[in-house]
């Protein structure tokens, strides 16, 4: 049972490690079961590696290394666990409502910006912040040429598509947030 638990242990390390393993088999042996926090989870995790300097257990020896440097590539998906008060569930909740409200104007300001000037020059004034908390302006150079312009215009769908994508992934934390309350 130790070279099965042993043995369970080397393939969790190597799904963790494997990048592309989608199941980690934690359940099959108690070994990995009790360590599940540890491999991966919000624990850091310490492995002792014995080796031997004698011939005889040389392949041991290098076998045992090699399972200690896999272990050491773990990635822990380490989590603060705090609980959020009521009102800082709703201070978040005001907050993404917002930043939905900004984004949706900034949409239709750009959608109104290019009917009125379809072969000029759009400005594109951010109304939410960026990450240093000023405000930046683009050009946008719309050419003359219509299949120019239909391509352009194709790529400001994927941006609204995009920020479309952006604002239904915040209606949906608002609604995980507003679940508890």
């Amino acid at each position: 049972m130790i070279n099965k638990s042993l043995t369970t242990l080397g393939m969790v390390i190597n799904n963790l490690t494997d990048g592309k393993s989608t199941f980690v088999p934690y359940r099959d042996s108690k070994l990995t079961r009790v360590l599940q926090e540890s491999l991966g989870g919000n624990a850091r995790t310490a492995l002792i590696v014995t080796c031997s300097p004698a011939k005889d257990n040389s392949d041991e020896t290098v076998s045992t290394l090699k399972f200690g440097q896999r272990a050491k590539n773990i990635k822990n998906k380490a989590k603060v666990n705090k609980d959020e008060s009521l009102a800082e569930l709703k201070k978040k909740c005001e907050d993404y409502e917002k930043e939905i409200s900004q984004l949706k104007t900034k949409v239709e300001k750009l959608e109104r910006q290019l009917k009125k000037k379809p072969s000029q020059q759009v400005e594109d004034v951010e109304e939410v912040k960026d990450d240093d908390s000023q405000d930046s302006v683009r050009k946008i150079d719309i050419p003359d040429e219509p299949n120019d312009t239909e391509d352009l215009l194709a790529g400001d769908d994927l941006l609204a598509g995009d920020l479309n994508a952006e604002m239904t992934n915040l209606n949906n934390e608002l609604d995980e947030i507003k679940e508890p309350i």
